[in-house]
């Protein structure tokens, strides 16, 4: 923060063990942190998975989610500073109520604008490529001289309006094995996460 000048920092990293470190560094200086897990339907997680890695065996992509779930779900427990559960699927169907309903928690002030996501400035270091696409394509003229490397479904980055949208891909991409499989390995540990609204 002394460098940034910021009051506050974001850090997205799913890594557990960069999590518990830089929770230890945080507290160490008197700076209290907050704990946001993110959830999403296992589904739609191990579907994003296949896509990008489309040779590597689908029984090994659903049990690391679950192991990573069950990391996750661990450092969310025994963490005892502020902490609140927030799915990506409520967020993306209801994002003005869920991000007031956040922006309590982290005890700041709601504004609408908050929701314009790819119009404010970002340094894209690293993180979802479809995600850092949307920024550079809402921001082009800023950014006409990046080029950057699309995941290979780029249609439907392409066709994506800048503005939170809930992805369902995975009720159409998954075949009806894979669904099965997953169903048989992680059918009852996703039932938090579960999602089931019908794609149109």
């Amino acid at each position: 923060m002394a460098i940034t000048q910021k009051p506050m920092i974001i850090d997205s990293t799913k890594r557990i063990t960069w999590l518990q470190q830089k929770i230890a560094q945080v507290i160490e200086q008197d700076i209290s942190p907050y704990l946001i897990f993110l959830q999403r339907d296992g589904r739609a997680v191990v579907n994003s998975r296949i896509r990008k890695s489309p040779d590597q065996d689908v029984k090994e992509i659903i049990t690391a989610w679950m192991d990573k779930i069950t990391e996750t779900e661990e450092l969310f427990t025994t963490f005892s500073l502020p902490k609140t559960k927030l799915h990506y699927e409520q967020l993306a169907t209801q994002p003005a109520q869920v991000v007031s309903d956040l922006c309590d928690f982290l005890e700041i002030i709601y504004e609408p604008s908050m929701l314009n996501y790819y119009h404010h400035e970002y340094h894209l270091l690293g993180g979802n490529s479809g995600t850092q696409s949307l920024v550079l394509k809402a921001q082009e003229q800023k950014y006409s001289s990046l080029v950057y490397k699309l995941e290979k479904r780029q249609d439907y980055y392409k066709e994506h309006p800048p503005e939170i949208k809930l992805d369902l891909r995975w009720q159409t991409e998954l075949s009806r094995d894979t669904i099965e499989l997953f169903d048989h390995l992680a059918g009852e540990f996703n039932q938090p996460y579960k999602w089931d609204v019908i794609l149109d």
